[in-house]
């Protein structure tokens, strides 16, 4: 089960790792981010802890099954089952990350795209400084048939 803690550890510590690398300059687009990397990062870790919350139930269960029947825990079939049991978990907390990865990717990316639509400026803006440029010729012109 050892194995399974390090994974889960890990995974929360890639969150983390992310969260902490935005810049935190108080941005309004920055806020939501931080909260949603946060919750991204307390979800994972919690739903980790469930299921090996479950593993040790499940194992511990298995384990005085085999007791009740005479059967050791390290005996050829009741350590593959339980080894078995370990590497479903295992595995099944390896999809996880990998979702959790992907959402953390998605919502690193949204707010990048957003980060990046303050800096481009859209056709209105451009047009109204275009329109903008032409009223000041338009008044440069009136005064030069003004004299």
């Amino acid at each position: 089960m050892g194995g399974t803690t390090g994974l889960a550890l890990t995974g929360a510590t890639f969150l983390k790792a992310k969260m902490d690398s935005k810049p935190k300059s108080g941005d309004d687009a920055t806020q939501p981010y931080q909260l949603q990397m946060n919750e991204l990062a307390r979800q994972q870790a919690a739903d980790a802890k469930k299921r090996q919350d479950a593993l040790h139930k499940a194992s511990s269960a298995q384990r005085a099954r085999f007791a009740s029947q005479g059967i050791g825990p390290t005996d050829g079939s009741s350590g593959a089952v339980l080894d078995g049991m370990r590497a479903k978990t295992t595995q099944e907390l390896n999809d996880q990350a990998a979702a959790y990865a992907a959402k953390s990717n998605s919502l690193e990316n949204s707010f990048s795209q957003t980060q990046a639509s303050y800096l481009t400026p859209t056709k209105r803006s451009r047009k109204s400084s275009a329109g903008d440029l032409l009223g000041d010729n338009g008044a440069l012109q009136q005064l030069k048939d003004w004299d």
